[in-house]
Order: structure tokens, then sequence, then C-alpha cells
């Protein structure tokens, strides 16, 4: 692992000093600027994937069902890898009866699984194969069901004696997946898959056979149904996220609250470059002051901070009638459930900053 987080690091700071020589022509700064990019995001993924790993074998990892409409689901994670797929002349066939109903289950840890089990899929089928994700619920009584999903393949497979290894933590099958880092990965995505399925009440196996491809196997067997289940929760996102798309980026005003200035940069960068107005307060109390003077959509405000944290920023707007319409983010790495009282926000922006997941909090939709 020390190779692992130490080359990205490399690279970062190895491409960030030659950038300040100013005599580097244009394009060398552009190459080093996404080399920077690259090897950044590579690690921020290692370290989610450490701390993941470290969450479930410490048993704090949390699964939250909320309402899901499946199969659009299913699909919209699809595109993610279309573009690879298509680089590389795949057959991506997604089989999902549309008629399915919708179902409670942890879109953020599904959303692990299925990216690990396509990407590799993907990853490890030569050119002209293809990959085939299906997905079937069977309703065993009035308010729960099971969900059985297959990712299969017909890339290069792996025999017997590696399929029960792939699931320990920092194995790496190089003989038979290539030699590189960037193609291997670092051996926690599949570990990851299967605590994840443990902790959901499921069961993960693999069928395989060297040179004819690999089947994961994903059962479910008590997924809850979201119309028996009732939540109150989907029926509000789905609401304000009719009103937000109904906005228009000029008439969005945001205050962004941060003590660390480096952060606020970032954001008042995506911000313009998102096209709405904006505005920054480096601490809680000045934050309360701005709100006096100006009218303000949204804050986007950091949850640690020196002398009032975001949490408490959050309650006293809150209970303050005249910032009703007001809606809060909270910029934070602090997901756990009991981390802080989510109520008090309107939507949860975890750290590093994604400018599409921003996009989609303010507007509603994805860019």
């Amino acid at each position: 692992m020390s190779h692992e987080i130490r080359t990205p690091l490399n690279a970062v700071i190895g491409f960030s000093e030659m950038l300040k020589d100013a005599k580097i022509p244009r394009e060398l700064q552009i190459e080093y600027s996404e080399n920077i990019a690259i090897a950044g995001n590579a690690l921020l993924n290692l370290i989610n994937d450490i701390l993941d790993l470290s969450k479930l074998e410490a048993g704090q990892m949390q699964i939250i069902p909320e309402r899901v409409d499946f199969p659009k689901y299913c699909r919209d994670l699809c595109r993610i890898f279309q573009y690879s797929a298509t680089q590389k002349n795949l057959d991506l066939i997604f089989d999902i009866a549309e008629d399915m109903p919708a179902l409670m289950l942890d879109q953020a840890r599904m959303r692990q699984i299925f990216i690990n089990l396509v990407g590799n899929s993907v990853k490890f089928t030569p050119k002209g194969g293809s990959v085939k994700i299906t997905a079937k619920f069977s309703q065993m009584t009035v308010s729960s069901g099971s969900l059985l999903l297959t990712f299969a393949d017909n890339g290069i497979g792996m025999p017997e004696i590696d399929q029960k290894k792939i699931f320990e933590p920092f194995v790496q099958l190089s003989k038979y997946r290539g030699t590189s880092a960037a193609n291997n990965g670092t051996g926690l995505g599949l570990p990851i898959v299967r605590r994840l399925v443990d902790k959901m009440g499921g069961t993960l196996t693999v069928e395989s056979a060297e040179g004819k491809g690999t089947v994961f196997y994903i059962l479910l067997p008590n997924v809850g149904l979201a119309d028996c289940a009732g939540s109150k929760d989907s029926g509000a996102n789905a609401e304000d996220k009719t009103e937000n798309e109904s906005g228009s980026p000029q008439k969005i005003n945001v205050l962004v609250v941060d003590d660390a200035p480096m952060n606020i940069k970032i954001f008042t960068l995506f911000l313009k470059r998102l096209g709405v107005s904006y505005d920054a307060a480096k601490s809680g109390e000045e934050a309360l002051s701005k709100l006096k003077k100006s009218s303000f959509n949204w804050i986007l405000t950091d949850l640690h901070m020196k002398d009032m944290s975001g949490e408490e920023l959050a309650k006293i707007i809150r209970n303050d009638p005249a910032y009703g319409n007001i809606r809060i983010a909270v910029v934070t790495a602090d997901t756990d459930a009991d981390a802080f009282d989510k109520n008090l926000f309107d939507a949860i922006l975890p750290k590093p900053i994604d400018r599409q997941l921003l996009h989609q909090c303010l507007f509603g939709d994805e860019k």
C-alpha cells in the first residue's frame, strides 16, 4: 500500500513543482495540470476505499435505505461505462423489467457495488466482447422481496484457486489481470463489495474459468418495497427537485461559509463557472451579518469551523422565520449518520467538492 499511495502523491508533488517554472509552454502546463488531476483522483479513490474498508471491518458502516426507481438507477449507472465500452467495441447489455416496483435501497452503497463489478467486467473483457447486467425482483411478502443481480462478461476469467483470493483485501491477481498498477487497482474493490453485500444481509458468489469469462451473483433476500415503506423523505426530495429544475442559474445567489481561504477560493471558482451570484464569509458570525444585508437562495457551509460549526450556524438560521426560504448544504467529509444532525440541511456535499455534484445540488439535475 505504501507504493500505491506514494506513486500518485509523487506525481502530484512532481508536476506541481514543474508548474512553478514560468517559462514552460502552455501545452505542457495543461498536460501537467491534467496529470495532477488524474493522480489526485486516483489518490482520493484509494483513500476512500481504505476508509470504507476500515468502517466495514469495524462494523461502523451504516446502510440507509431510500426509495429507488431501480431500472432508471441501473441505466444511469451503466452510462458511466458507455464510453469505455464503446472504445473497446463491447456490447453493454442491460436486462431489467421496466415494471419493477420502487425499492428501498442504499443508493450510495449500491453505486459502489455497481461501479466495482461493472468496471471490472469492462476492464477485463477484450475488444469485441460483451458485458451483461441482469436484475430480477421476486416479491415474497406484501412489503418485501428478493433482488438478484448478475454481472456477466466473456472476458479473461480466472482459475478456481484465484476465485478464493479476490475478496481478500490488497490481493491483486496480476498474472491474470495485467501487470500495471493503474490497470489492477489496489485490490480493495471486491473486498468492499463483499462486505457491503454482507452488511445488507445478502450473498455474493462468483463463477469463472480462464478464457471463458466471469459471472458475479448478488442475492439480497429482504429488500423492502418503497410504496409499503411509506418513506416521507423521498416525496419531499421529489418536490425539491422539481422546484430546483424550474429555477434559472441567474436567480440563484449563494453564500459560501468556510474558515479556510483555499476552500472558499475553490468554491467561488466553481460557482463562477456555473454562472451564479455568490458571496463568501470566513465564519458563522460573518455569515449571519451578511444574511441581514443580502438575500441568498443557498448557503454552502463547512461543518467544522473554529468559532461556530456549520451545524450551529444552521440551527440559528432554521430558528429564524426570516430565513425560512433559504436552503443550506453542509460541506463535509463526515458522512456517518451520527456525526451531525442531517435534518438541518437540504443537501450534503462530500469533500473534496465535485463540480457536477455542486451543479446537481443547486439546480436539481446533472450537467
